[in-house]
């Protein structure tokens, strides 16, 4: 399947090849770009990696639980969050799967706050 985007309004549409070119609209996506942080593939079995948001797109691999990932884009599509991701492969993954991890800066503010007991 081609996955084409219209900047505009980023709707997605797959090529099919069974009877000759047909267009059929997959699912409204909207981005949102420059979204850049680090997360924990936290998944029960392997993540699926795709090739665009929609499910319908190629399956490109898997990421194993624990994996580290970078995440470079966000979108909707169908009601669900799906990552960009840029490391350490690239393609898009559904968001409930993916742990954000905390910044450095979370990590010194927690080591500073006081403990409540």
């Amino acid at each position: 399947a081609i996955v084409l985007v219209d900047i505009t309004r980023v709707w997605a549409y797959a090529l099919s090849r069974a009877a000759g070119p047909v267009f059929r609209k997959v699912a409204p996506v909207m981005a949102r770009p420059g979204a850049l942080w680090d997360g924990t593939i936290r998944c029960n079995n392997a993540c699926i990696v795709r090739s665009g948001p929609a499910l319908d797109t190629e399956v490109l691999g898997e990421l194993p639980l624990g994996t580290t990932v970078r995440v470079v884009g966000e979108a909707q599509a169908n009601n669900r969050l799906r990552l960009q991701l840029g490391e350490p492969c690239k393609g898009w993954v559904t968001g409930k799967f993916v742990e954000r991890n905390a910044t450095q800066q979370q990590k010194q503010q927690q080591q500073h706050s006081p403990q409540v007991t």
